[in-house]
């Protein structure tokens, strides 16, 4: 997309501003429409601009999925001391 990383800088926080009002779990769906009619107003594609706060979002949440796994499957090789 051909947009200024002004732009991006100062939409984006927008988003995610109005994407953190508990309307949904997570924001889920609030931030990406907040963020097509923004970036719309720039003529980016709303395909595209579903896109800009989803994808780290979606990286968030699957990092933290690979961090819950490695949590369950961790085992101490030593027992905890008792006193």
């Amino acid at each position: 997309i051909s947009i200024r990383a002004w732009d991006y800088l100062t939409f984006l926080p927008l988003a995610n501003s109005m994407g953190a009002i508990p309307a949904t779990p997570g924001g889920i769906g609030i931030r990406e429409a907040v963020s097509v009619q923004l970036f719309g107003a720039l003529h980016v594609r709303p395909e595209t601009a579903f896109l800009l706060p989803f994808l780290p979002a979606f990286s968030l949440i699957l990092w933290s999925l690979v961090g819950g796994l490695v949590f369950l499957f961790y085992r101490h090789s030593q027992p905890p001391a008792t006193n």
